[in-house]
Order: structure tokens, then sequence, then C-alpha cells
């Protein structure tokens, strides 16, 4: 993700295959920081829908937070691979990225602690 950013700040948005686009200084610390900070939106996202549409909170919020999980790896199969030039889902990825269990595994690891922080703060603010 970083090495995309970097070149995607120059204009070049889509790759045939980021792998062989040239490396740039600190694409990974980049790229890592990128990601847990688009979570951590996506995370407050979660509960601003309840609020902007006005829609109850559930009671329980582990497997709403595991479908939201599952939701985000949208983002990479139909956005970031295509744009990395893996195409959609990462059908042409590199084998080792394993690019459809390795998201969707994390993406309902991280569905479910946002289920679980929710859970928990609903608890404490009596929600």
């Amino acid at each position: 993700m970083g090495r995309w950013l970097f070149h995607a700040a120059r204009g070049r948005f889509v790759h045939k295959d980021i792998v062989k686009s040239a490396p740039v200084k600190h694409e990974s610390t980049v790229g890592v920081m990128t990601h847990y900070l688009l979570g951590g939106g996506l995370a407050l996202t979660y509960p601003a829908l309840f609020i902007v549409s006005n829609a109850p909170l559930p009671d329980n919020h582990v497997i709403p937070g595991l479908l939201w999980g599952l939701a985000t790896t949208l983002l990479p199969w139909i956005v970031f691979y295509p744009a990395f030039g893996w195409g959609l889902f990462g059908v042409s990825a590199p084998k080792e990225t394993r690019p459809v269990l390795s998201p969707t595994v994390t993406h309902l690891v991280y569905g479910l602690g946002l289920g679980i922080a929710l859970n928990v703060l609903s608890q404490q603010w009596g929600m």
C-alpha cells in the first residue's frame, strides 16, 4: 500500500504489477500506518452509520461487527488489488499474498475486535 500511495501522489494510480514498480523509501512504514489509519476511520464509520440513519443500535455488536469486518474486505478486493495490477479479488496477485484468504481472516478478526469493543463501550455508557 505504501508503494502505491507514493506512486499515486505522483499521479500513477494503476500499475501492471505493483511488485515490479519502483520501490520507494519508507514504503512499508507508510503502508502500515495508512492501513491502520484506514482501519480506524472505518471503525468510526460503523457506529456513525447507525447514528446518521437513526437506526437502533444492536444489543450485541459481535455479529454486526463481524459483518462490518467482512464488508471491509471489499476495499482491497475491488479497489486496491486492481490498482496494484492484480485484478479483482487479486486473481493475478503473487500466490504468497493469499489475496482472498488473508484479508478475509484478518478483517473478520478486526470486525470481532470492533464488536467486542463496542459491546464494552455500550455497557459502560449505558447504551
